[in-house]
């Protein structure tokens, strides 16, 4: 029997043919490639997991991946492992409660309903109201979207599915041994299978005046009616934060009139996904489009008495506003885990069927730490998602992973980074070359291409990913222009 690895979201499918669509994507049978022959026999002593020591990325097989796919460690830096994961077991027609109602728990309550049909199944969201896009705040914000618009389904949806939508509802705590949860209102709920999926929440620095009024953290749609009530033309707004979401909330206020100074404490836009070629490039259009961009810009307080009216830098300068936005980071919403004693690391811990270390309770979404890896983005919460429910399910779904990648539009810019980004060290190679406002990065090491960056046209990205993914040699590309005539053959 063979195995297949779905290009797109990491499904792997074991049989004689690729899957056609995929289970979990929706991908045709064309974009799975058939993974090394499963290894059935083994001497006693031969191991069958390995570790990267950098990383912590598993991989399955007789020996180590020539390069970590996470991190591009290379083969020696793999330590082997004794012990395997075991599939889920087949679910009896239980209760499943997703908690959470982004899009990982969404797609995780989908999948549970497609795969078991007769299970009874009950989705918990704080905040009241449909379910909705978290992705689209910022057009929303922007005017390019309504409110409705954000709904990822209408309620028929769920009652269509048996799918029992409780909103507006907190889980206080988690009874695992009764396997009851407890909610904020005094009711208990019980449960059989349990996914955590309540995503994460803003990261706001520990300056003096953050928590004055007319400060926002960008997180939720109430968050972001407060913006819009907030804002009119000419208003002076600060945003802190020169990240994906940074960068669409300035621009997005910007098109509603706003004044807008975006403040960046790295030297140049998008640290964690470009290079300051690419950031430079970046700025230039943020400028254009009349936002202030400061780089270098560290926040010391934000001034105010009552209500915050600017930001003072840690260089001396103040910047007045009477909006302040931020925007630096996000951080996993990991509490009810941990107090139900769940493996924490930086979220929790799941294996490749996204259990958690208690086997009937799984994660996904941007709380969930896969083989050292926390997402963080909106694709990926999606897949995890529904993997999760499908395993919670009783169907048996193993998750191998995605790339490290963000292909997105950034006020209106096509930016695709894969991988590593900077070269750590002499030993990498970069071919990079820019024309006009597109650039292309590329990162090589040890003849294999283990990073990119693809700035105003994406088309090459595919190819990209399937050059990491397998491990083709790239030697040969003595500039960026013979790197695009290699890609341009796996397109």
């Amino acid at each position: 029997m063979a195995s297949w690895n779905c290009q797109v979201c990491g499904y792997v499918h074991h049989g004689d043919v690729a899957p056609d669509p995929c289970p979990v994507c929706g991908a045709p049978a064309t974009v799975f490639e058939m993974l090394d022959e499963v290894v059935t026999t083994a001497a006693p002593d031969a191991p069958t997991r390995w570790r990267c020591l950098n990383c912590a990325y598993l991989e399955d097989g007789p020996k180590p991946p020539l390069i970590c796919p996470i991190c591009a460690a290379p083969a020696e830096r793999f330590a082997a492992l004794d012990t395997a994961d075991v599939p889920p077991e087949a679910a009896e027609q239980g209760a499943l409660v997703i908690i959470g109602a982004g899009v990982a728990g969404i797609s995780a309550a989908e999948a549970a309903a497609q795969a078991a049909p007769q299970s009874r199944i009950t989705v918990i969201g704080a905040e009241p109201g449909l379910p909705y896009y978290r992705l689209n705040l910022t057009r929303y914000l922007a005017g390019e979207v309504t409110r409705e618009d954000l709904v990822i389904h209408p309620q028929s949806w769920y009652d269509e599915r048996r799918i029992a939508l409780l909103t507006g509802c907190e889980v206080t705590g988690i009874d695992a041994e009764e396997r009851l949860l407890h909610l904020a209102d005094g009711d208990l709920l019980p449960y059989d299978r349990l996914i955590l999926a309540m995503g994460a929440h803003c990261f706001v620095p520990p300056v003096p005046g953050i928590t004055k009024p007319g400060v926002v953290a960008l997180r939720t749609v109430a968050e972001a009616d407060a913006l819009l009530e907030a804002v009119r033309p000419d208003v002076p707004v600060v945003c802190i934060g020169g990240g994906i979401l940074g960068m669409e909330t300035a621009a997005a206020l910007t098109r509603r009139g706003a004044r807008v100074t975006l403040l960046e404490a790295y030297d140049h836009l998008m640290p964690r996904q470009l290079d300051a070629q690419a950031g430079a490039l970046l700025a230039a259009q943020a400028e254009a489009l009349g936002i202030t961009v400061l780089f270098n810009a560290a926040v010391a307080e934000i001034t105010g008495e009552q209500q915050a009216d600017g930001v003072l830098l840690s260089d001396g300068r103040r910047i007045p506003a009477e909006l302040i936005s931020v925007s630096v980071g996000v951080r996993p919403n990991s509490h009810l885990g941990r107090r139900l004693g769940l493996e924490v690391d930086k979220g929790l811990v799941v294996d490749q069927y996204l259990r958690t270390s208690q086997p009937d309770v799984f994660a996904a979404g941007d709380l969930a730490e896969h083989q050292g890896v926390l997402y963080g983005a909106w694709a990926p919460a999606q897949f995890m998602g529904t993997i999760a429910g499908r395993n919670a399910a009783g169907a048996p779904t193993p998750f191998a992973g995605i790339p490290r990648a963000h292909a997105i539009k950034v006020i209106g810019t096509e930016v695709v980074s894969i991988g590593m980004v900077r070269p750590e060290d002499g030993s990498y190679r970069r071919l990079s070359r820019q024309d006009g406002d597109h650039y292309q990065n590329f990162i090589i090491h040890d003849g294999r291409l283990v990073g990119a960056i693809l700035f105003g046209d994406g088309r090459l990205a595919p190819a990209v990913r399937k050059a990491m993914e397998q491990g083709h040699d790239v030697a040969e590309a003595a500039d960026a222009a013979g790197m695009v005539a290699l890609l341009e053959r796996w397109l």
